[in-house]
């Protein structure tokens, strides 16, 4: 979501919804998680509503409720991906968004930020 939101200007008010894909073993273990940092439906919405996510938003377990959020959550979908089993133990997701006009924007990694493969800065 952030090299989409990178290359695109839009914001939540113009996304209908959000596609996500896994691979299975990955997608159990982040489907509608009770962790904010661990959900990816969750995590998602935050992105989404806040054009980042920080470690603050990652583990604010009160937004979960937050109506906000929920309203935004109401648009993520997870989608377990066999195809994305190739890139495994590596962890890759393919994004794909629709936005209210009918475009739709795709982003797909083989190496999610974050993990070994493609590590954030200490700045990040």
């Amino acid at each position: 979501m952030v090299i989409l939101l990178e290359r695109h200007h839009y914001d939540a008010d113009h996304v209908k919804s959000v596609a996500v894909y896994l691979a299975p073993p990955e997608a159990l273990t982040v489907n509608n998680r009770e962790m904010p940092d661990i959900c990816v439906q969750h995590m998602a919405a935050v992105m989404l509503a806040d054009r980042t996510v920080t470690f603050q938003s990652a583990h604010d377990q009160a937004r979960m409720k937050d109506p906000a959020i929920l309203r935004e959550r109401a648009k993520v979908q997870l989608i377990p991906d066999e195809a994305l089993s190739r890139f495994l133990p590596t962890r890759a997701s393919k994004v794909e968004i629709t936005l209210m006009d009918g475009t739709q924007l795709s982003e797909e990694v083989d190496a999610v930020r974050g993990t070994a493969k493609n590590p954030m800065s200490h700045e990040e």
